[in-house]
């Protein structure tokens, strides 16, 4: 790992100074600008040309950057290679079941490796220079809303238009905290 960094889209919990205390160069953002405008700057930031996302709320196992560059090395045609986000084992809810579902194979560790349409960012590996040529990540509006979700679906698709595949890794996994806690909330 040559730096961690983290995008500071206006946390007021105090994630911007615990980054910083343990070493993490923290770049803000000016306010609300979504997760687009964030995986952006880091990219343009980074020193280094091949990048790890990984979202705030999910925790990344020992081995799980390892795997990703395995992966990545192994199939050099793969834009983007992404690992599994299990779920919390204690979060058995029928939200979190229903959230695990539909996301298909990216919460589902039972799957095998293999191409596949898509990525998910949350725990992602990829070259700099393929998010640059697919055009950076964009958010989907909506008028004057900016809807901050499936930016990595369109990302996986501009990358696949520029000839470039996206790999799947289920043994490269992080441990994905989802915040709804109802079935209600997860609706």
């Amino acid at each position: 790992v040559a730096e961690v960094m983290v995008a500071d889209d206006g946390s007021t919990d105090g994630t911007a100074a615990l980054a910083a205390a343990a070493g993490a160069r923290v770049l803000p953002l000016g306010g609300r600008r979504g997760i687009c405008a964030g995986r952006n700057l880091l990219a343009r930031e980074a020193s280094h040309g091949l990048l790890w996302y990984v979202d705030a709320d999910s925790i990344p196992e020992p081995d799980c950057l390892e795997r990703l560059h395995q992966a990545r090395a192994s199939h050099p045609d793969a834009g983007l290679v992404h690992g599994t986000n299990v779920l919390p084992p204690e979060r058995a809810s029928a939200a979190n079941t229903a959230y695990a579902v539909l996301g298909r194979h990216h919460f589902l560790k039972t799957t095998k490796s293999r191409y596949t349409s898509h990525v998910t960012t949350a725990n992602c590996l990829v070259a700099r220079e393929a998010i640059a040529a697919a055009g950076w990540f964009q958010h989907f509006r909506d008028g004057d809303t900016v809807l901050d979700f499936y930016e990595d679906l369109d990302l996986s698709l501009r990358v696949r238009r520029l000839g470039l595949r996206c790999w799947f890794e289920p043994e490269a996994v992080t441990i994905h905290e989802n915040p709804r806690r109802s079935a209600k909330a997860f609706l």
